[in-house]
């Protein structure tokens, strides 16, 4: 039997860096799951997922995941199981250069960037004290050959200073897909794109967003925008 966790490399399991704790309302835990347990979330996500979302899970596997949650919310923030990582391996592949990224979770995509040849430097904007109270200082004590800065501050309104570019922008700052997120991702995309490294600099600077595609099908999918 298999037992290597889905798509690790490039990841790395969180639960091994992260520890539980607990910090405001934000909570970081180690959530295991068994064989019937994932069989029973797989079978769930079938019919409660709209919008073509049922395989959501089709490569989830037993073991232990960390998970951020939101107490005051009660919503989860982050985990790195399977789905979170296949829907940000695109990025890992890309990303290369100035790194600029938003929003922390439990800093799984920040991990495989830290020794990577082509990365100079990492900036994160994390909005949530408490996320990085959690997550910061075990992400930061890491091997690393780039520099590596985090900023609390709120992405959608906080910008660097002039003449600052970045080669590689990505945003992860909603917790699941709704179309909801729409309006704040397209805002995302106007304002941020003044950030990004001109392509005559460099042609493959790039900047995107987690599962933009998915969450514009949902936001017409109903109808906000017919």
């Amino acid at each position: 039997m298999n037992n290597k966790p889905a798509y690790c490399p490039p990841f790395e399991e969180m639960v091994k860096i992260i520890p539980e704790g607990t910090a405001g309302n934000m909570v970081i835990s180690h959530m295991t799951l068994s064989d019937e347990q994932v069989q029973s979330q797989k079978m769930l996500s079938m019919f409660s997922f709209s919008g073509g979302y049922g395989r959501e899970y089709y490569d989830l596997k037993a073991g232990t995941y960390c998970k951020l949650t939101d107490n005051g919310k009660w919503t989860i923030e982050m985990t790195d199981t399977p789905m979170e990582r296949r829907t940000n391996l695109g990025f890992i592949g890309d990303a290369h250069g100035s790194v600029l990224i938003g929003g922390l979770g439990i800093g799984m995509i920040i991990v495989p960037l830290l020794t990577r040849e082509n990365v100079t430097d990492i900036t994160v904007v994390e909005i949530d004290q408490n996320v990085i109270d959690l997550v910061w200082s075990h992400i930061d004590a890491l091997p690393r050959t780039c520099e590596l800065d985090i900023i609390c501050a709120d992405v959608m309104t906080w910008r660097p200073p002039k003449g600052v570019k970045y080669d590689s922008l990505y945003f992860d700052i909603w917790p699941d897909i709704c179309g909801d997120n729409w309006d704040d991702m397209k805002k995302i995309s106007r304002s941020w794109w003044h950030w990004r490294t001109p392509k005559k600099q460099n042609p493959d600077a790039f900047m995107s967003l987690w599962r933009k595609e998915d969450v514009q099908r949902e936001a017409y999918r109903d109808n906000y925008y017919w």
